[in-house]
């Protein structure tokens, strides 16, 4: 874990910077040297198309911690599961399914729950009782 006073960098968390060469990057750490202050980031977009998918090795001090994104759209968790599968990173899968399943299980009791709740009153609206 490091930190210089603006945000604590650690294993899994998103980050955007620059290269040595001064290329944009955005990617996840997969290891942190507190004693050298360096950070080696997964990267997963890049100006150099060369560098998209390659692990390098950054000083602390070129990149920004990204905010965790919230965990609520299926959309989003199944843009992660690519990225899960494209990394080969079967934990992270695993974890993400398993978000996907909670998710996906929670909206369809809500809509059922809308749709009983619903339902009365419809027939009511049809039947003329309720204007």
């Amino acid at each position: 874990m490091l930190t210089n006073g603006k945000s604590r960098l650690e294993i899994g968390d998103w980050v955007r910077g620059k290269s040595g060469d001064g290329e944009l990057l955005h990617g996840y750490i997969e290891s942190v040297d507190s004693l050298q202050d360096i950070v080696k980031v997964h990267v997963v977009a890049c100006d150099n198309k060369e560098t998209v998918g390659k692990t390098i090795r950054l000083p602390r001090k070129w990149l920004e911690k990204l905010p965790a994104p919230a965990m609520d759209r299926e959309g989003y968790i199944l843009s992660l599961i690519d990225l899960a599968l494209e990394t080969r990173d079967k934990q992270w899968f695993l974890e993400l399914f398993e978000t996907l399943t909670i998710l996906q299980t929670h909206t369809k009791e809500s809509e059922a729950g809308r749709r009983r709740n619903s339902a009365p009153n419809d027939r009511l609206r049809v039947s003329g009782i309720l204007e």
